[in-house]
């Protein structure tokens, strides 16, 4: 195995005084830098897959095995076209650690090549979440959870903000909270989305359920979702149904609205409207009045004191 001097990366990062323990928060401007930097002057050394180890921070944790034949195969025919980033972990003798490319290690285990090309590189453990996180979004091959495990990791790990995810990832800050939103869903609906049974974007409707049996709710649900099918409106419904349900503390059936909001308008005399949100349990109640004076009436009827208007 050829060995040659190794070219330091560095990344812009700013650290926020909480104590000895707090990572780095990466900036986009230093993340770019060191994307650069991985595709710009390259030294590829050939090791062995026996000296090489999956890194902590991968962010795949389901590798499925056709994909894995398939591309075992197109190695066996082409070879690895693009080397594997590897890093030295610190205190360790033997061996790298995988920061990108670890589907490409298992599939040339399984084509039965000895060896594979790679670039090493010097990098903390921020730096090799990131590019670990990055390098598998880039190629479209997380799941929604396996994304959020990952945004977790740097928010957790390393001190991160959800708006320096956004940028570093070309994200809205909503899309990164509503990623991360899916870690609240029970861990057996967290698997479905793993193994490619239910879409992530799917299984976000379920996040509108509340109560005590939320859990259970979702799990059926989810269940019912794969088994059937689902798609993100016939699941919505599921979800509205589930809401509506004699006995939920999510629900307000419709016509207990339209109940409240008659007999309000008939104690003030007016047309008064409620829009109810069953899943925040919140709303907007609406009053309607002609002039000063018909407000000022529903004011006293109301029991407000009176007030003058100018």
């Amino acid at each position: 195995m050829s060995t040659a001097p190794k070219k330091k990366m560095t990344l812009n990062v700013k650290r926020r005084a909480t104590g000895p323990q707090d990572s780095a928060a990466t900036t986009i401007e230093g993340f770019a830098a060191n994307a650069e930097t991985l595709r710009g002057e390259q030294m590829v050394h050939n090791i062995e897959l026996e000296h090489l180890h999956p890194g902590p921070y991968q962010p795949r944790h389901t590798f499925q095995p056709e994909s894995l034949e398939t591309l075992a195969a197109s190695l066996r025919s082409q070879g690895v076209v693009q080397p594997l980033v590897v890093r030295k972990p610190s205190g360790t003798a033997d061996g790298y650690e995988i920061v990108a490319g670890e589907r490409r290690w298992r599939a040339a285990k399984l084509a039965g090549l000895a060896a594979v090309p790679c670039i090493i590189r010097e990098m903390d453990d921020a730096q090799a979440a990131l590019i670990a996180l990055i390098e598998n979004t880039q190629r479209e091959d997380l799941t929604a959870v396996e994304k959020a495990q990952g945004y977790q990791s740097l928010l957790k790990d390393f001190g991160l903000q959800q708006k320096d995810i956004s940028r570093i990832f070309g994200q809205s800050k909503t899309v990164v909270s509503q990623t991360l939103s899916l870690l609240k869903l029970p861990t057996e609906v967290q698997s479905l989305i793993r193994e490619r049974l239910l879409d992530g974007s799917v299984a976000m409707e379920l996040l509108a359920l509340k109560g005590k049996e939320v859990a259970e709710q979702q799990r059926v649900l989810a269940e019912k979702a794969v088994q059937r099918k689902w798609g993100l409106q016939q699941l919505r419904r599921a979800v509205k149904a589930v809401q509506a349900a004699p006995g939920s503390k999510t629900g307000l059936p419709e016509q207990t609205i339209n109940g409240l909001s008659e007999a309000l308008g008939q104690h003030l005399e007016t047309a008064v409207r409620i829009k109810h949100n069953a899943t925040r349990k919140n709303g907007l109640l609406e009053i309607r009045y002609r002039s000063l004076e018909e407000l000022q009436a529903i004011l006293a009827r109301m029991g407000c004191p009176k007030q003058e208007f100018r």
